[in-house]
């Protein structure tokens, strides 16, 4: 009925954890699969997906006498791990924290709330843009492109503070 199935690339550099959960009841019309994946790819940010899947640790006392688990307690960690909700609102709550840190931030400069924070929410917007684009591989490939991007920045010996004026506008708007 439930199926967790892991598949890998055949270069080994990416898995995608696929859990096949039934969302009904019996079989037909009735019974509806619905699939969840945690995506990792070997050298990109895979904070997320090893955290759920860490979800999925028994303990000892939870493996039983025979070292088994019951059904429900497998599908309880299952849930967890492949919960959507519960990654929606981690993401959220870290994206608050960093938009209200760079809104007082740039308001403490600027003395002018409403421009900090709509400059805040557009940089971000942005960023989060850019971040979508480089895990589609549409920046020269690179997974890891705003790594790549602050790491020259950091050799080039620029001046320091210039990261935004010298580099980001220029990738936004040039």
């Amino acid at each position: 009925i439930e199926h967790l199935i892991c598949y890998v690339t055949s270069d080994a550099r990416q898995a995608a954890f696929v859990w096949a959960r039934n969302r009904g009841r019996g079989t037909g019309k009735g019974q509806n699969t619905e699939l969840r994946t945690l995506p990792f790819e070997v050298g990109s940010p895979a904070r997320t997906t090893i955290d759920q899947l860490a979800e999925l640790a028994f303990t000892p006392q939870d493996l039983g006498l025979f070292g088994e688990p019951p059904a429900g307690k497998v599908l309880a960690k299952l849930d967890a791990a492949f919960d959507v909700e519960a990654v929606t609102k981690a993401f959220y709550k870290g994206y608050r924290a960093i938009f209200d840190g760079l809104h007082k931030r740039l308001e403490s400069q600027t003395r002018d709330g409403r421009w900090s924070h709509d400059f805040a929410l557009q940089l971000l917007n942005r960023i989060m843009f850019l971040y979508f684009v480089q895990r589609k591989r549409w920046l020269g490939g690179d997974v890891n492109f705003s790594r790549t991007l602050w790491q020259a920045y950091r050799r080039s010996g620029r001046p320091a503070n210039t990261f935004y004026r010298d580099w980001l506008s220029v990738l936004f708007f040039e």
